[in-house]
């Protein structure tokens, strides 16, 4: 294991974040792209530069800051690889995704390009997993095996992620880390790490004093904050219904019955898989006050009414269709879902991201049965 560096190489580190650094990009796209597109996703996905594809190849130069985290683009704007601008020439197929350069970049592409194929492939189970299940998520008649079988798979892909994420994790004394703090914080506090998560958000990190790491520390603390709303008030926020009419939550919290808000959003597997057991408890005690305020992460409308409509979901839901960019996001400081909290009669949240029987138990101490 490489020693962490020392206080005072960060704050060198720091002041040579502020230089600017040359880059050097070259490659071949897909058949029919059109523009390739540059961007410093450590400046809030700002546009550096772009340039023409000619014969499927394209080549560009310019500079940004010293170890930026720059984006690759192409037409749409879809980033494809990443890099840090470390000063190293960089050769980028963004047919495959596969970018080489110096050896910390050629890691960082490694791992994403894992992560985005186990996201992918997640996503596609999931959706695969709906179409064999019923409103209450049980197997659709002779679908049984099947859905242990996508059971399994998605366990697999599960294990697979950790296994990267641990990977990452001990990237000690480079940059890397940064780009997936948000998942390695959640993951820490899935599994209720707090030794590592410390480690992670220590000074001694190399991207402590990176300016993008600085700013992704800081909303990971103010994250932890709001888990701690516990015991305050919720936060009020208006979005519009499925009709564009406008609600705020204190509309419905702290009006005297036990309210839900459930953050979710149709595309949103783990979501969609929680989504019978929310219902079940909805069914079980709705006549005895019991509300749910569904705030969506959706960016598709129809995709949302669909979800809501033929999973039978009849409770409030309120979207922007802003997806992580939504005011409930923003406001809540929401960077996974399913992410719920539980507001009490007079709007004191009183649990957080209660789900499967944790939902259920907690309901039963507040009815009785």
């Amino acid at each position: 294991m490489k020693r962490f560096l020392t206080i005072g190489w960060l704050s060198v580190l720091s002041v040579a974040m502020m230089a600017q650094v040359k880059y050097s990009v070259a490659g071949i796209c897909p058949d029919d792209a059109a523009t390739v597109y540059v961007y410093d996703l450590s400046d809030h996905f700002q546009l550096l530069d772009s340039v023409a594809v000619s014969n499927g190849r394209f080549a560009l130069y310019g500079q940004a800051a010293a170890n930026a985290l720059i984006g690759l683009g192409v037409d749409d704007g879809n980033t494809v690889s990443i890099f840090f601008n470390d000063g190293q020439s960089v050769q980028a197929d963004l047919i495959t995704g596969i970018l080489r350069s110096s050896e910390v970049n050629n890691r960082l592409n490694d791992y994403d390009r894992r992560l985005d194929s186990i996201s992918g492939l997640q996503d596609a189970l999931g959706e695969e997993l709906l179409q064999l299940t019923d409103n209450d998520g049980n197997p659709l008649d002779g679908c049984e095996q099947q859905v242990v079988d996508l059971m399994k798979r998605m366990q697999a892909q599960g294990l697979d992620e950790m296994a990267t994420y641990a990977e990452i994790i001990g990237e000690k004394d480079n940059l890397i880390p940064v780009v997936y703090l948000d998942e390695l914080i959640n993951l820490c506090n899935a599994m209720g790490n707090e030794e590592i998560k410390a480690q992670l958000l220590s000074p001694e990190r190399p991207y402590y004093n990176y300016p993008m790491g600085r700013e992704t520390i800081e909303r990971i603390m103010l994250d932890e904050k709001l888990q701690n709303l516990i015991g305050q008030r919720f936060i009020d926020l208006e979005e519009p219904d499925m009709d564009g009419r406008m609600h705020r939550l204190s509309d419905y919290c702290g009006r005297g019955n036990y309210v839900l808000v459930d953050f979710w959003a149709s595309w949103c597997g783990p979501c969609m898989a929680e989504m019978p057991n929310v219902k079940a408890n909805y069914e079980k005690y709705h006549a005895k006050g019991f509300q749910i305020v569904g705030l969506s992460f959706d960016q598709k409308a129809e995709a949302w009414k669909k979800a809501v409509r033929d999973k039978g979901l009849y409770w409030i839901h309120l979207s922007d269709l802003q997806g992580w960019q939504s005011e409930a996001a923003e406001v809540y400081n929401i960077n996974s879902i399913p992410s719920s909290l539980l507001i009490d009669p007079e709007g004191t949240v009183i649990a957080r991201d209660l789900r499967g029987s944790k939902l259920g138990d907690k309901l039963k101490e507040i009815y009785g049965f």
